[in-house]
């Protein structure tokens, strides 16, 4: 974790360097890290237009995944009635 995200262009090397697998690690400091780094992000996405963080996200997501893997990681924005994960499927 290095910087403040404060443009797109920060928002995009972010989250292409953000491990995507993080929660998977069974070494709890890549998951410390991994968990920081996207709370980071997620807070950083709340500045900018929704659709260039969901094309900035989900573009990343498109180059580390398979393609069967990649919906569930994809960017979602909350329902006004949930505080959900933005980056998790809203029910």
């Amino acid at each position: 974790m290095s910087g403040d995200i404060e443009t797109l262009e920060d928002f995009q090397r972010a989250c292409e360097r953000h491990d995507l697998t993080y929660a998977y690690s069974d070494d709890g400091s890549v998951w410390r890290r991994g968990s920081a780094e996207h709370d980071r992000i997620r807070k950083a996405a709340e500045k900018f237009d929704r659709d260039d963080v969901e094309r900035i996200w989900n573009a990343a997501v498109d180059t580390k995944l398979v393609e069967s893997c990649r919906s569930q990681f994809y960017w979602r924005w909350p329902s006004p009635h949930t505080s959900s994960d933005p980056t998790k499927a809203t029910p």
